[in-house]
């Protein structure tokens, strides 16, 4: 069953990597909508330790799709782009598999909250690619966002 999940899941995956990170991850969160119930059974898979089940089929064509990305501006030089890459899978898994749950809980159409759920993360995802983009509670390099030098920042 895990093979099945995995040759579907990396077939459809695949034909994204050409795209610019934000690109990618927008038509990822698209295309994973189109296919809950395959998310629900590699969720399900996973928790129960299948280790058939990847979340990161083809991960080194991902690689050299997240060191383009880089090259190109897509992604910033700094950038930790497989944490990015992770997360902005985290996210849709996520969205996906609570979907239902998350529409009877807003008492919003799941519809209209999958175009309002894929604005927030067309949001998120510029967050990661903007280059001008920082940690958490943290300024430039060394400062944090109340102008106060870090620890690290001081000694510098």
């Amino acid at each position: 069953m895990a093979d099945l999940v995995e040759h579907q899941a990396a077939e459809e995956r695949g034909k994204f990597w050409d795209l610019p990170f934000s690109e990618r991850r927008a038509a990822m969160f698209r295309h994973r909508l189109t296919e809950p119930e395959l998310v629900r059974l590699e969720a399900l898979l996973a928790l129960d330790g299948d280790e058939g089940v990847s979340p990161l089929p083809r991960f080194t064509e991902t690689c050299h799709s997240l060191e383009r990305d880089q090259r190109e501006g897509a992604l910033p030089a700094d950038a930790d782009a497989v944490a990015a890459h992770v997360m902005a899978a985290a996210a849709v898994v996520g969205y996906v598999i609570f979907r239902e749950a998350y529409a009877r809980d807003t008492g919003i159409p799941p519809e209209e909250l999958d175009a309002r759920a894929e604005q927030a993360y067309a949001r998120m995802i510029a967050g990661l690619a903007d280059s001008r983009s920082t940690a958490v509670g943290e300024g430039p390099v060394g400062e944090s966002r109340d102008g106060e030098g870090t620890e690290e920042g001081s000694r510098n």
